[in-house]
C-alpha cells in the first residue's frame, strides 16, 4: 500500500487506480461486478445519440436471448438518462420506486436539460416530465434521483416492450410440452425488480455489462477517441455527470441526485478536462495569456 501511495504522490497513477491490498489474507479485495472505469471514459452526446438509435436495432435482431438484450438496452438507456449507478443501485429498483412527475417551470426543469430526443407526436402538452426515482440500495444507502426528460420516454417504451415480451413468452409456452413450460407474468408487480422479465429472469448489471461490451465492440465505440481506456457500462453514469456539468448544473445538485458525497464528487469530477473544457481556450493566444 505504501508503494501505491508513492506512485499516487509522484503522479504515475491516479488515486482511484491504486488497489487496497489486505495483507492479512494476502489477497486483493473482490471487485464490483460492474467495473467503474474512470470519469474520463464518458460518451459524447453524439455517441449517445448513436447508441440510443443503433443499439435498439442491434438488440432486436432475432437470436438467442433476444428479450434479455432488449431489456439490457433499456437498462443502458436509463443509466444514461438518470445517472443511477449500474449494478447494485439499478438492480435494486422496483416498479414502485419510479414515478413520473410533471415539473412545469421549476428550477430542475429549466436548468437540467440533458440528452434530448424528439417527443412522440401528441405528447407536447405534457411539457417537461421527469422520473422521480427512489433508489433503495446504493453506496450511500438510500437516496432520491431524477430522470431526465428522455428517461421518462424510455421508461414508457420499456413498459410497452415488457408487456409485448410477456405476450410472446406466453405464446411460446403454448407450443411447449407441460414439462418444459415456465410461468409467465402478464402484468407488472410493483414490488418486483424493474428488470425482472415476465419469465422471472432478473437481468442484472453483470449480464447487462456483457451485452453492452458486445454492442460497443460491434459498433466500434469501445474506446474513447484518442485513448486506450476501455469504456464500460459505468461510463454511462460518467456521461450523465459530465453532460450535466458541461451545461452548468451546480455540482452540489448533481452530487445529490447521483447519490455521491460532495467530497467524492469533487475528487473525481471537480477538475477541468481537456475533452470537455478545452474549447473554452479557443479564443486565447499565447500573447493574451501573458
Amino acid at each position: 500500500n505504501s508503494l501505491f501511495r508513492i506512485c499516487v504522490t509522484k503522479g504515475w497513477i491516479k488515486e482511484w487506480e491504486a488497489p487496497k491490498i489486505d495483507f492479512r489474507n494476502d489477497v486483493l479485495p473482490k471487485s464490483s461486478p460492474v467495473s467503474q472505469g474512470k470519469p474520463d471514459d464518458f460518451f459524447t452526446p453524439q455517441e449517445y445519440y448513436t447508441i440510443e438509435k443503433e443499439m435498439l436495432k442491434w438488440a432486436e435482431q432475432p437470436r438467442k436471448f433476444q428479450y434479455r438484450r432488449l431489456a439490457a438496452y433499456y437498462y443502458v438507456m436509463l443509466c444514461f438518462t438518470t445517472g443511477v449507478r449500474p449494478g447494485t443501485a439499478m438492480d435494486s429498483l422496483r416498479w414502485r420506486d419510479i414515478e413520473a412527475v410533471q415539473t412545469n417551470n421549476d428550477f430542475t426543469a429549466n436548468l437540467i436539460r440533458g440528452f434530448r430526443i424528439e417527443k412522440p407526436e401528441g405528447n407536447d402538452a405534457m411539457g417537461e416530465v421527469r422520473l422521480a426515482i427512489n433508489v433503495p440500495t446504493s453506496k450511500v444507502s438510500h437516496y432520491y434521483s431524477i430522470g431526465l426528460n428522455d428517461a421518462f420516454w424510455k421508461w414508457q417504451e420499456y413498459k410497452t416492450k415488457w408487456l409485448l415480451i410477456a405476450q410472446d413468452l406466453a405464446e411460446i409456452q403454448l407450443r411447449r410440452s407441460k414439462r418444459e413450460q415456465v410461468n409467465v407474468n402478464m402484468t407488472f408487480n410493483e414490488n418486483e425488480p424493474l428488470f425482472k422479465l415476465p419469465n422471472s429472469y432478473h437481468l442484472t448489471g453483470t449480464q447487462v455489462s456483457k451485452y453492452f461490451k458486445e454492442y460497443l465492440d460491434y459498433a466500434g465505440l469501445t474506446f474513447a477517441e484518442g485513448t486506450d481506456d476501455r469504456r464500460t457500462l459505468y461510463s454511462t453514469r460518467h456521461s450523465f455527470i459530465t453532460d450535466m456539468r458541461s451545461q452548468g448544473v451546480p455540482d452540489a445538485i448533481i452530487a445529490e441526485f447521483t447519490g455521491t458525497s460532495p467530497e467524492m464528487f469533487k475528487k473525481h469530477y471537480g477538475h477541468p478536462k481537456v475533452r470537455t473544457e478545452g474549447h473554452k481556450f479557443g479564443n486565447y493566444s499565447k500573447e493574451r495569456l501573458k
